[in-house]
Parts: C-alpha cells; sequence; structure tokens
C-alpha cells in the first residue's frame, strides 16, 4: 500500500510539475486557447496565471492523498484533505485576503491554499503512514510467533 501510494505521489507530481511549468513560463500560449485580447487583458492573465497557480505542484500530492484516504477506507481523512483547499481554505482566503492585500488577495487565496492543504495532506499522510508501518510490523511479529508456535 505504502509503495503504491508514493509512486502515485511522485506520478501526480510529476504531472503537477508539468502543469507548474506551462502556468509560469508559457502562459501566455495558454491564454491565447481561449481567443487574444488586447495588451492589459494578456497582463493581467498572465500575472493570474502566475500567482494563483504558482503552488499548483503540490495539488498532485493533495489529489493523491485524498484517493489514498478514501482507498483504505477512512472516510473522515478523505474528505478532509479532499475538502481542504476548496472549501475550507481557499474560500474563506478569498474573503479574508482582499482586505489585507487588495484585489491581489484573491490571486494569492490559490497559493495559500495550496500551501495550507499541502501541509494538512502532508501531516495526515505521515501520520498514516506511521501508523500502517506499525501495523505491518505487528503483523509480522505476530506471523513470526504462530510460525513458531508462541503465543503473540
Amino acid at each position: 500500500v505504502k509503495k503504491a501510494y508514493l509512486l502515485a505521489v511522485l506520478c501526480a507530481t510529476a504531472v503537477a510539475a508539468v502543469g507548474f511549468v506551462m502556468f509560469q513560463f508559457f502562459p501566455q500560449g495558454i491564454i491565447n486557447l481561449f481567443g487574444s485580447e488586447d495588451a492589459l487583458y494578456n497582463e493581467f492573465a498572465q500575472k493570474s496565471f502566475r500567482i494563483f497557480l504558482m503552488l499548483c505542484i503540490l495539488a498532485g500530492f493533495q489529489t493523491v492523498t485524498g484517493i489514498f484516504f478514501q482507498s483504505i477506507g477512512k472516510p473522515v481523512k478523505a474528505a478532509v484533505v479532499t475538502l481542504s483547499r476548496q472549501i475550507l481554505v481557499l474560500v474563506p482566503a478569498t474573503l479574508i485576503l482582499p482586505i489585507f492585500i487588495g484585489l491581489d488577495g484573491v490571486l494569492w487565496a490559490g497559493p495559500v491554499a495550496d500551501a495550507i492543504s499541502f501541509l494538512i495532506a502532508l501531516v495526515l499522510a505521515l501520520l498514516e503512514l506511521k501508523h500502517l508501518t506499525s501495523q505491518h510490523a505487528r503483523e509480522q511479529e505476530a506471523a513470526l510467533c504462530a510460525e513458531q508456535g508462541q503465543a503473540f
């Protein structure tokens, strides 16, 4: 389970890294897919891409971690991880940050939500992986005792 989870995290992070490079270094190419506008629009769109998607590289980890918890039968943790970015952090950050940093606060809500939801997912994942490791060690010890005919 741990190996599959870590492989999935690695793959999702690789895909997210490609998206990160595209959003940070080639935003105009993506913007052009939706039409060409005047220079002011393009300038704002590029700024929006670069700020709002600054930490999108962390999204793969969070997504895989939510699916991981769902697949191992931990629905509450799955819900917390899955909802943390969009509902628990992004909406409040979108409302609060503009009070302190103006209109750009709406843009900065994205990276703030990505960072906080990543930290939530990371803490929960590390605790779960630690639990899985200790559970596996107990199961191996029990199997060894049973093999030797001893009581566990």
